[in-house]
């Protein structure tokens, strides 16, 4: 690899205001991202927090956000390449004693606040585009929304509705036949196994590629539950590859992967986030799919 001297940036604090952040510490980290519509799941653990850090990760809904990569490079040229890992609302803190060190463990989840609290009032009587309802909803949840180049929405006639902003998203999105997830605090609506971008990561033994990558069956899936609006609707060739960490490449990214036992293009699935500090490699372990054509 030509990156290394691994570094990160963890900040936290309420929305709107000033938090603090840490990138020297102690840090571990497991991060689990899909193309579902339940939230993405981060665990962190960081040693030897403040008295005043611990409370500021102790208030209700406190935003967290954590950027890992590298810095510098083979080379010796200075530069910084730390993407985003996750962002998230904090759902659960506990702090223990870890020999001589104590060590405080993070829940968090992506887009949590959003999906719980986010009411909406709607009142279209007039005919309206499907995908100006979606983007109302994002902006009554105050996320961003994001949109693949596939997706096409149906022009109804009125649509009502006064509930949670989520229903919204899955109902709309269905009868659309699109699927919707949270990806770093901005929603994406795509058609089925659809990838967000057209730009296509290279992931190689040169750049960060671990081993040979693991063929996948995947059967039919069709269990109709809103909470898990994967993708995977279909028997898809799939595969699962494990690479240096590299945040840049999220779920619904395409990956270009050039291997002795498989060479295309796939759609990233799912991906998990794994990092340490002090001690061992950061990877990713990805399921990559055949994209839809």
């Amino acid at each position: 690899m030509a990156n290394w001297l691994r570094a990160y940036q963890f900040s936290a604090g309420q929305a709107g205001a000033s938090g603090f952040a840490i990138s020297e510490l102690h840090i571990q980290f497991s991060v689990e991202k899909a193309d579902v519509s339940s939230p993405n799941t981060a665990k962190i653990a960081l040693w030897n927090l403040s008295p005043e850090h611990k409370a500021a990760l102790e208030q209700k809904d406190c935003v967290v956000t954590l950027n890992a990569g590298y810095r510098g490079n083979a080379m010796g040229i200075s530069s910084h390449n730390t993407p985003m890992v996750l962002t998230g609302t904090v759902t659960n803190v506990v702090t223990e004693d870890d020999g001589a060190d104590q060590k405080t463990t993070i829940d968090v989840l992506d887009g949590r606040k959003e999906l719980r609290d986010s009411y909406v009032s709607f009142g279209y009587l007039q005919p309206t585009d499907s995908k100006l309802i979606l983007q109302d909803a994002a902006g009554q949840m105050g996320l961003p929304i994001t949109f693949s180049q596939g997706a096409t929405f149906k022009r109804l006639e009125s649509y009502s509705y006064v509930g949670l902003a989520k229903n919204v998203l899955d109902k709309v999105c269905a009868s659309n036949g699109l699927v919707w997830s949270i990806q770093n605090g901005i929603i994406q609506v795509t058609k089925a196994n659809e990838p967000i971008s057209t730009i296509a990561h290279l992931i190689s033994s040169k750049t960060g590629l671990i081993g040979s990558p693991k063929k996948l069956t995947q059967s039919e899936k069709n269990s109709g539950n809103a909470e898990e609006n994967s993708s995977k609707n279909k028997a898809q060739a799939g595969w699962e590859i494990r690479y240096f960490l590299n945040a840049a490449i999220g779920v619904n990214d395409l990956v270009q992967l050039e291997s002795k036992v498989v060479n295309g293009i796939f759609r990233v699935e799912s991906v998990k986030l794994e990092g340490n500090n002090m001690a061992g490699d950061w990877l990713c372990t990805a399921q990559v799919v055949e994209a839809a054509s």
